[in-house]
């Protein structure tokens, strides 16, 4: 599979990639980076092109080079252990922490596991479902696009946003979490969350399973020429996109039909319905409105001052109000209640009702401005915004040098935070504080009409009464640019009480300082610069359609048109739209507009690409794709096997232990392999369950398995020793059982489980909690060979089914069934001596046999050399077992070893007595001879005839009691208990 994409990459890559690839093998480091970057241009989305690109860069010590291409590299192939090796590399050199594999291929540190909802425990506690928001290229300058769905949809679901520059890995807002690109929860969250809203990130890579659901709404409407439609080379993107998105969401027929249908080449679902980034630009609510708002939101007096309390999160500590609430309401008086801004999302308002306390997690920035008569906190950079308004603030840093330990980062700035006037380390000084001088400050503020829009000028520095021309171009090449146009001319001619400011690509920067230029290219939000803003110049960018909904006067000044057509290309012609007096061409043109008349009419552009736009479009859009906001009960559930394609009882405990989670808790299962399909098999089985979540093996998604096992807080139960040693490197620190479902003895005396007693006690086997065998007398047998500091590990929970007792009328006497894999493990070849006992007794016995495996022609073969036909009947593979015990009248097992087979108890379910040899551990708990069935000497054939004939005579009453020993009711509850366990260790 790697050769044969291997091999499509290389000839569908330009041909400066396999000139970059000869330069590479000959150590021509500069030569091979300059190939490498004219390929990447030609075909920026080919992850193999990335890759040696950031290598190269990695040869030459160009290490931030070498980190933004390695990880983009990864974006596009997420499974590629290899490159995941050479970005720790990078990211060793370069000082960052990093959760990847080092090159012996352990973990470079102890897993940091990022606890679900901050619960410890894994059952009975309400998690919301996972929400994944991604800006287009996880840049946090271009956050318009997913930005709204954080408020509308913080209280339904855990929303996260991963972005590329984090200071942290995790940080932890009040409404949702941002979580660095490129880390391995990053991937996690990509790979498993139950919903993505995409502006553009991400492909159809991650889509690992059809239980996710993924949604478009690409960052922004076309005016120049996108994928297809400007080079057919961009299909493969168009159709890496098409193939990852459940829905695509649209503002109009031009964008349906010229992008999404047309460009894109996308055929799924669209829902036009507008733009959820507009309702920002539209909205225009006074500070009385939204002030009233927040008070019925939280439920607040009207009549009381607020005091809003909005500290830092602690990851390594429960939330709890470092200070008496009551005492503090005392000192501040009658006149004030308490509002606490809880930290982190996940985090919940204590259950117990205090006076006069309110928690909340629905308080934007400047909405805490219009809210708080007075700041309390400690880190928050909440702050630094009441200071731009001479706001009072206080700070209680209580524990300041374990929080300065816990964020290297800004060890600076907490040392001039400590120096602040008015703080207290300890609850009694916060008491201690004069609380009226501190409240004198909110004198000195005056509310400007739009608080938002007020902070921004004045942040930028805008004197009052100053109008606004804001140039934002479009992207052509990435780094530095300059302005096109003489700044003083320009200005001159607007006259003295206008200003400039820019607003870059984010892959852009001005080449350098202008004087009477404000550069806002490092802004996050278009939408308030827009606002602010009385006049637009931009070129062939897309936020001219969205300018045009404030109508403003806008004027595009293509200073380059014939080349830019000649390189790229527009959808349709500006001049249908605009007044040609703002269609400029030159820069003298320019300084020739009469500013004074410029039109602002703008009613065309609307109605073609934006007609729906109200203010309302987040909620149609949430409405549309319909994500569902039920609560789970419980965490996530892995099982780890072999091979995922299999038939046998491992499979079909998984499958019952799934549909009982999925049931009971809403858990999300997941089942990981070591391969694909078992090569044993003569037939393909597909594990199929409507309880599985996730199904995928390390064969061909190696990086996914690793990220989910490196990054769940919930329970990993390794049902074969061999998929454990496979993946247990990635399972520090995680809630892992290791469960053995063979014969312990045949462990012990190594006949058919070799090494696996060596495993355990040479500890080989590690990273687990518990070990699971599968009856108490395993337990009792196994443990005198265990080292003493495994066995308080071990312990034993029975195998049980999904079944009810629904006895079948016998109506076929002496016809057994044999239910097995046709493998030598099983013992199947003592059928043909069975076979030829029953021949040589003339007993007209019928030995039905369902099952495959890797002997089975030789199987057959052997029925056929030994005239057997008439009596061993081999019929392939059955999962329907009502219908075979419909058809027999008991189960024989011929097995010399097994664990805990569960096809006794499917056998029991029908009411069918059991024949068993007395040979494996577990065969005394399943079967009571003469009452359930019946327990032979191995091998003794003569034997096996008598009980089919004497199975009639079985009690079924006997039958149904040994069923109900192993119900799933009784089993799932000593699951439950376990996982309790589980959670305190």
């Amino acid at each position: 599979m790697k050769l044969l994409k291997n091999s499509f990459n290389y000839m569908i890559a330009p041909a400066a990639y396999r000139n970059g690839l000869s330069l590479y093998k000959k150590k021509h480091w500069g030569a091979a980076l300059n190939a490498f970057k004219t390929a990447h241009q030609a075909a920026p989305n080919n992850p193999q092109i990335a890759f040696k690109l950031g290598v190269c860069h990695l040869k030459l010590k160009s290490l931030h080079e070498a980190h933004f291409y390695i990880s983009r590299a990864l974006e596009l192939a997420p499974y590629n252990t290899q490159w995941q090796i050479q970005l720790a590399q990078c990211n060793k050199q370069l000082g960052f922490s990093s959760y990847e594999l080092n090159a012996a291929g352990k973990p470079t540190v102890a897993v940091p596991r990022v606890l679900q909802g901050g619960f410890q425990q894994s059952l009975n506690i309400s998690l919301k479902k996972k929400l994944l928001l991604l800006p287009s290229d996880y840049n946090h300058r271009v956050m318009a696009d997913i930005e709204p769905f954080i408020a509308y949809y913080q209280n339904e679901f855990d929303v996260y946003v991963i972005l590329r520059q984090l200071d942290e890995d995790v940080v932890y807002k009040p409404s949702h979490t941002l979580v660095k690109n490129g880390t391995s929860y990053g991937e996690y969250l990509k790979l498993t969350a139950d919903y993505v809203i995409d502006a553009g990130s991400m492909n159809y890579g991650y889509r690992i399973t059809d239980t996710t659901k993924w949604v478009s709404v690409w960052h922004g409407i076309p005016y120049k020429k996108m994928f297809v439609d400007l080079d057919i080379k961009h299909l493969t993107g168009a159709i890496r996109y098409g193939l990852a998105y459940d829905s695509m969401v649209s503002m109009s027929d031009f964008y349906t039909q010229t992008f999404l249908r047309k460009a894109m080449r996308y055929e799924g679902e669209v829902l036009q319905v507008g733009s959820a980034k507009i309702d920002k630009l539209l909205d225009n609510r006074s500070n009385q409105q939204r002030l009233s708002e927040l008070y019925q939101t939280i439920g607040l007096p009207h009549d009381k001052k607020i005091a809003l309390y909005a500290p830092e999160y602690r990851a390594d500590k429960p939330f709890e109000v470092a200070f008496d609430t009551q005492k503090l309401l005392e000192v501040l008086g009658e006149e004030y209640c308490l509002v606490v801004l809880l930290p982190a999302a996940h985090l919940h308002a204590p259950h117990q009702t205090q006076n006069r306390v309110y928690y909340t997690k629905n308080i934007g920035k400047n909405d805490a401005l219009l809210l708080a008569d007075i700041l309390i906190s400690d880190y928050n950079p909440l702050m630094y915004q009441f200071d731009q308004y001479n706001r009072p603030v206080a700070l209680f840093i209580h524990d300041h040098a374990e929080f300065a330990k816990a964020h290297p980062a800004h060890q600076q700035e907490l040392r001039i935070i400590k120096r602040r006037q008015y703080t207290a380390t300890t609850e009694n000084a916060l008491l201690a504080l004069d609380w009226r001088q501190i409240e004198r400050q909110n004198s000195k503020f005056n509310t400007p009409e739009y608080i938002d829009l007020a902070y921004l000028k004045h942040t930028l520095g805008i004197p009052s009464g100053k109008k606004i021309v804001l140039y934002a171009p479009t992207f052509r090449q990435a780094g530095a640019m300059p302005l096109p146009f003489d700044v003083g001319r320009l200005l001159a001619d607007l006259g003295d009480d206008y200003m400039l400011i820019t607003k870059l690509h984010y892959l852009n920067h001005l080449d350098q300082h202008y004087d009477n230029v404000i550069d806002c290219t490092s802004s996050s939000d278009m939408a308030d610069l827009m606002k602010i803003a009385d006049i637009l110049i931009s070129d062939y960018s897309s936020l001219v359609l969205d300018f045009a909904l404030l109508n403003k006067p806008i004027v595009l000044f293509q200073y380059d048109y014939a080349e830019y057509m000649q390189k790229r290309g527009v959808y349709f012609d500006f001049a249908d739209y605009l007044p040609s007096e703002q269609i400029i061409r030159s820069e003298e043109e320019l300084y020739q507009i009469n500013w004074k008349t410029i039109n602002a009419d703008n009613s065309k552009i609307i109605s073609t690409f934006y007609p729906q736009e109200d203010g309302n479009a987040t909620k149609r859009i949430a409405d549309g794709i319909g994500f569902i906001p039920e609560i789970r009960r419980g965490k996530d559930i892995i099982f780890l096997v072999n091979d995922l394609n299999q038939i046998g009882g491992v499979h079909s405990f998984l499958k019952n232990m799934a549909k009982y989670y999925k049931q009971t808790y809403n858990s999300r299962i997941f089942v990981l392999a070591i391969k694909e399909f078992a090569e044993a098999n003569s037939e393909l089985h597909v594990l199929k369950s409507p309880y599985i979540d996730f199904a995928i093996s390390s064969q061909y998604l190696n990086g996914a398995c690793t990220h989910i096992l490196k990054n769940t807080d919930g329970i990993v139960i390794s049902l074969q020793f061999s998929a454990h040693i496979h993946f247990q490197r990635y399972l520090e620190n995680a809630k892992s059982v290791l469960m053995f479902h063979g014969d312990v003895k045949d462990m012990i005396s190594r006949e058919m489980y070799g090494p696996h007693l060596s495993w355990l006690n040479e500890g080989k086997l590690y990273n687990y909690r518990k070990l699971l065998l599968l009856t108490k007398s395993a337990v009792e047998l196994l443990r005198p060979h265990l080292n003493e500091d495994i066995q308080p590990k071990l312990g034993f929970m029975h195998n049980s089914i999904d079944a009810d007792y629904t006895p079948i009328a016998p109506s076929k006497p002496l016809h057994t069934a044999v239910i097995s894999r046709l493998d030598a493990d099983k013992n199947i070849f003592a059928l043909i001596d069975l076979g030829n006992a029953i021949k040589a007794a003339k007993e007209n016995i019928t030995v039905n046999i369902y099952g495959d495996g890797a002997l089975k022609s030789d199987f057959v073969q052997a029925v056929a050399d030994n005239g057997l036909e008439d009596i061993l009947l081999v019929h392939g593979f059955e999962s329907d077992k009502q219908k075979i015990f419909s058809r027999n009248d008991s189960l024989l097992l011929m097995s010399k070893s097994e664990g805990f087979p569960l096809v006794l108890l499917e056998a029991y379910a029908c009411g069918k007595p059991v024949i068993v040899f007395d040979s494996f551990t577990a065969a005394k708990d399943l079967v009571a001879h003469g009452q359930t069935g019946f327990l032979l000497p191995y091998g003794d054939y003569q034997g096996v005839v008598a009980a089919v004939k004497q199975a009639s005579h079985i009690e079924q009453t006997n039958v149904k009691a040994m069923f109900e020993r192993f119900s799933n009711q009784r089993v799932f509850a000593e699951w439950d208990k376990l996982i309790g366990e589980l959670d305190e260790l």
